[in-house]
């Protein structure tokens, strides 16, 4: 059984990789990394704001305004920066709990890849190993 640690790591690694968006198993990866909360519907609303369908959205569109609200939902009140270096051959972007606290830096080929990369080293670091009320 993939723990939600284990599933954010394994769709950090294939963003990371430069896999483009393709198959179902892709989703299938975003849903255990975004499962649905206790309060899901299952309305095609709640589906297309959903955590999982926001970082669908990032992955195989690069949008910018899903990696947007992907991070006010899963990291509220986090800052962000997306950003871009004349020596770069890409684009950079940070998470951080607070203006000045630690940040999470990840770089990408296009931004929204970057900023889903940040996000995920940010939930990652905050994820347990074991699920709630498990033992390792």
């Amino acid at each position: 059984m993939t723990n939600r640690k284990q599933a954010l790591e394994a769709l950090r690694d294939q963003v990371k990789a430069g896999v483009k968006y393709e198959t179902m198993g892709h989703t299938i990866m975003c849903q255990k990394a975004f499962p649905k909360p206790d309060d899901f519907d299952g309305s095609r609303e709640a589906y297309a704001n959903s955590s999982a369908q926001l970082a669908i959205l990032v992955w195989r569109n690069d949008d910018l305004n899903a990696t947007k609200a992907l991070h006010d939902a899963v990291l509220p009140g986090w800052h962000f920066n997306v950003a871009t270096e004349a020596n770069m051959q890409g684009f950079y972007a940070t998470a951080s709990p607070k203006q000045w606290g630690n940040s999470f830096v990840a770089c990408s080929e296009t931004p929204a890849r970057a900023w889903l990369l940040a996000i995920l080293e940010a939930l990652i670091s905050e994820t347990p190993d074991t699920p709630k009320g498990e033992t390792p």
